[in-house]
């Protein structure tokens, strides 16, 4: 998948994203639902300098994870040199992860918000590991998560970090995080 996107009606994809290229997305007040199984995430952007911009020209678009889906997954996952996700508007709204970043996680790159939500993600994982971190925006070590504006809340995490937890480094002039909880630190 790669190049403009404007939705012109709600989809329903029973399958992943991969990005082949870049990919401009404007979900103009429109909803995709995830219903797939057995992936990674609903968007994976992979290789080195391809990026991933979400915009809601619109507003009231999101980007959801089906409550029937069969094995949890994040939104967006990011992992290449140089690779980034872009928010500008949109929600992702209720993603559940076996492991971190319910959200969004960036393996390896970096992301910016300047508008949109990210809400009621769960990064629960299994009893007994050390992950679950992350709920709403999970940041690998050596990557960058900048918000200059948007929403993150009512996120939850296993462990830490129900909105954010961070590895990496994250730059915040603005926007709001809150009402997230996580069960040891970081809520």
């Amino acid at each position: 998948t790669s190049g403009y996107y404007y939705l012109t009606k709600d989809i329903s994809a029973p399958s992943n994203y991969t990005l082949s290229g870049n990919l401009w997305l404007d979900l103009n007040g429109h909803t995709i639902t995830f219903t797939g199984s057995n992936s990674n995430a609903a968007f994976i952007v992979e290789g080195n300098y391809r990026w991933f911009d979400l915009y809601d020209s619109a507003g009231g678009g999101r980007i959801v994870e089906s409550s029937s889906a069969t094995n949890y997954h994040r939104a967006v996952w990011v992992d290449g040199t140089g690779a980034r996700f872009n928010m500008h508007g949109g929600t992702i709204d209720g993603f559940r992860s076996s492991y971190d970043g319910a959200g969004v996680y960036i393996k390896n790159g970096s992301m910016t918000m300047s508008g949109g939500t990210i809400q009621n993600c769960y990064a629960y994982a299994d009893v007994g590991t050390n992950n679950g971190g992350g709920g709403g925006v999970y940041v690998n070590s050596g990557c960058t998560f900048t918000m200059y504006s948007g929403d993150i809340y009512n996120n939850t995490a296993r462990l830490y970090g129900g909105g954010v937890f961070c590895y990496g480094t994250f730059n915040m002039s603005g926007g709001s995080i809150y009402s997230n909880t996580a069960g040891l630190d970081g809520g």
